[in-house]
């Protein structure tokens, strides 16, 4: 929940729409859907620019906006 300056009240309820129960899906298996090789939910790591380029759009990108990513994630870890 998020609650605003003027008192305005933000609630995210995370369910699925159809009422089944989320497939239960392991760390490994998970990786390998993000193409990432690891779940980015239980395990924090850096990655390369290959990693990135692979899940970045290739239709929609920007130079300006990528130009020191890879610096302010390093400054984080």
């Amino acid at each position: 929940h998020n609650l605003g300056l003027g008192g305005a009240v933000v609630v995210t309820v995370y369910r699925r729409a159809d009422g089944k129960e989320a497939p239960r899906l392991d760390s490994a298996t998970i990786g390998k859907l993000n193409k990432l090789g690891y779940n980015p939910a239980v395990e924090a790591k850096g990655f390369t620019a290959q990693q990135a380029a692979a899940v970045r759009s290739r239709t929609k990108t920007s130079e300006w906006a990528l130009q020191d990513t890879e610096e302010k994630v390093e400054a984080r870890f």
